[in-house]
């Protein structure tokens, strides 16, 4: 009788794997976007301010 040597991950195991490393992607990306966000409102904060300033 032959034995199995079977060392490949179980599919629960790697779609837990592909998850973590899913996250690990998205907490960068979402940072961006807070920084995009907070960007974004201080421009229009000082497209405001210069508007009033010109009047």
């Amino acid at each position: 009788m032959l034995a199995i040597n079977d060392d490949r991950p179980t599919a629960e195991a790697y779609l837990s794997l592909k998850q973590q490393q899913m996250q690990a992607l998205e907490l960068p990306v979402h940072y961006i976007q807070q920084d995009i966000t907070l960007y974004s409102d201080e421009i229009e904060k000082l497209t405001r301010l210069a508007i009033q300033e010109t009047n």
